[in-house]
């Protein structure tokens, strides 16, 4: 066992530190998945459609329609707002509401430490 935080943050969320030490000899820098999503023109919206799609193909059950104002997927650029990614079962049924500021880029597409 190792300390978390040594693998990129106190949560072990992260393991970037740790990568050029265990990476394969000679395996070179792999691709720029940030550069692939631009590519592919995939936006904020299509990220989430990402997400979806894995978990439908692991048979969990659809994510239930969000309620309230909308999910916030894009930073306001008319307020501040915490940009911390959460998630909310507000009655235990069907009333879902999400937040995260995502940005393009690999790890808003890898993981949820935004």
């Amino acid at each position: 066992m190792i300390p978390a935080h040594l693998l990129g943050n106190m949560w072990a969320q992260e393991w970037g530190n740790v990568y050029p030490l265990v990476a394969p000899a000679n395996s070179g820098q792999g691709y720029d998945l940030t550069q692939l999503l631009k590519d592919h023109k995939v936006d904020e919206h299509g990220m989430v459609r990402y997400g979806e799609n894995f978990f439908s193909h692991w048979a969990l059950p659809n994510c239930p329609k969000l309620s309230g104002s909308g999910p916030l997927f894009v930073k306001p650029a008319d307020r501040d707002v915490v940009c911390h990614a959460s998630a909310w079962d507000v009655d235990f049924k069907e009333d879902l509401r999400l937040k995260m500021c995502i940005e393009v880029r690999d790890e808003d597409f890898c993981n949820d430490s935004s």
